[in-house]
């Protein structure tokens, strides 16, 4: 139950609209019934699970009415925002992990590495030193 709390929530911030954070979630779980055999074999179901929803989301944002949303998955890589996203969302670190099937201390190395992007920007902080 949290999972699907957490996949609404998720898409509805990245979203803003009900309607399409709504049909994007419905068509993570649709994929995920239909392939679940394969989804199984994963090395880790809940992270297959949630980088169809991240793909599904992103792909949704097309059809965003509100452009300027999700600022975010445009300014950070992927992880790192979706870190930054769930914890603005108010999940604990273990609860996000939880929900993206990363462990911990992952999550919060990327969202460590969120902070730091958004305090400096991207390209500051990914320069090489010449």
């Amino acid at each position: 139950m949290m999972q699907m709390n957490g996949y609404h929530r998720y898409a509805q911030a990245r979203l803003i609209d009900p309607g399409l954070s709504r049909e994007a979630v419905e068509a993570t779980m649709w994929f995920t019934e239909r392939h679940w055999g394969v989804v199984l074999q994963r090395r880790n179901p809940a992270a297959y699970a949630w980088r169809i929803l991240r793909a599904t989301v992103t792909a949704a944002c097309f059809d965003a009415a509100d452009q300027l949303s999700d600022h975010l998955h445009r300014t950070l890589p992927a992880d790192h925002a979706d870190a930054a996203l769930l914890h603005r969302l108010g999940l604990p670190v273990e609860q996000a992990a939880t929900l993206m099937g990363i462990e911990p201390p992952k999550a919060r190395a990327d969202l460590l590495m969120a902070q730091r992007l958004l305090r400096v920007g991207p390209m500051e902080a990914y320069r090489t030193c010449p």
